[in-house]
């Protein structure tokens, strides 16, 4: 009762997965891929598909382009997960060969095929399975299913329930797993909605997810790079207003992320950070709740996939948080102004609309 009273309008999509695994991907071979520098929730839910698929006799493995991030690689070695799977993920360069014999992707926590890196132009090539929880993205129009639910919190939080729903245990490591991936896009469930926390108690109960634990392997000393990247961040600000919203603008190499939130506790209510990555230009915005519920802008399903358009790429995420990736050559400083002009046109006619 539970599960379909959270689910409502998603359990079809998940009950039609969980057929096709039965009777059509039996005896074929899965490739389940996530987005660059895999987070905990990618890593959680790629492992945690890869379970299921074993469980039914399904050959899989995982390909991480451009490997994990830091805090990925700190949860493995907590859970002393490294050795277990270590057959199962695979290096870009071997996983490239075999892609070329593989019947079906499975591509999770990723909505834009530029998050995929160079695995981007194997997707228009096979069939393939999105399971996601960001705004619709350029993926949503090519996939084969879709199994997503952007009211979600994380991938981790999707998945849990299709584990939940297939009626099979996950090793406790894997449920642990899943439940550490929810902690971490919800930062500790700061953007937790009450679906989130059903999904929690459903893993502890009845997956026997252990919460302590999954706390735990997330705890870590932020690197001297981290606090390094953060300090250039803010001595770089750029600080503009728009009526009495406080908007900040930033550069650096590394750790976007982390030096966007950085800015946000300083005060401001929106954060921009840029980067540049050889011929490519990355923006990372981040935006407090107020910021959406004052504006009605929402910096995945509204600001991001426009400034993607815009500069030539593509981008996505969620309200409060969201990504670009372009190729844009413009400097940073005219990549602030094309921010902040879209972002203002943007407030301005949400405020007309208002009245």
């Amino acid at each position: 009762m539970l599960l379909e009273r959270y689910w409502n309008e998603n359990l079809e999509s998940i009950k039609r997965f969980l057929e096709k695994i039965h009777s059509e991907l039996i005896g074929k071979t899965i490739f389940i891929i996530t987005h660059r520098n895999a987070d905990p929730d990618a890593i959680a839910s790629a492992i945690a598909l890869h379970e299921i698929l074993q469980k039914v006799k399904i050959r899989s493995y995982i390909l991480l382009p451009e490997g994990m991030n830091e805090i990925s690689k700190q949860v493995m070695e907590k859970l002393e997960l490294g050795e277990k799977y270590k057959y199962s993920i695979i290096d870009l360069r071997r996983g490239e060969r075999l892609l070329i014999n593989i019947d079906m992707l499975i591509i999770v926590d990723t909505n834009n095929p530029e998050q995929l890196g160079i695995l981007a132009h194997y997707i228009s090539e096979k069939p393939f399975i999105l399971v996601d929880h960001h705004q619709p993205g350029k993926l949503w129009r090519k996939a084969y299913l879709v199994i997503s639910d952007h009211n979600a919190r994380s991938t981790s939080e999707i998945v849990a329930n299709i584990a939940l729903l297939w009626g099979h245990d996950l090793p406790k490591s894997i449920s642990t797993l899943l439940l550490a991936g929810i902690l971490y896009d919800t930062r500790r469930f700061i953007y937790a909605t009450k679906r989130t926390f059903l999904t929690v108690y459903n893993l502890i109960s009845f997956l026997g997810a252990d919460y302590l634990k999954a706390q735990s392997i997330l705890q870590h000393e932020m690197p001297i790079p981290e606090k390094i990247a953060r300090l250039k961040a803010a001595q770089r600000i750029v600080i503009k207003k728009i009526d009495d919203l406080i908007i900040a603008y930033s550069h650096v190499s590394a750790y976007e992320s982390s030096c966007a939130r950085a800015i946000l506790e300083l005060g401001a209510d929106a954060a921009f950070i840029i980067s540049r990555h050889k011929e490519k230009i990355r923006i990372v915005g981040r935006a407090k709740q107020s910021f959406v519920r004052t504006t009605g802008i929402s910096l995945g399903r509204d600001l991001m996939p426009y400034l993607g358009e815009l500069l030539g790429g593509s981008g996505g995420g969620h309200d409060t948080a969201g990504v670009v990736e372009a190729t844009a050559k413009y400097d940073f400083k005219r990549i602030i102004n094309i921010v902040h002009k879209a972002l203002e046109k943007m407030i301005l006619s949400s405020s007309k609309q208002a009245l």
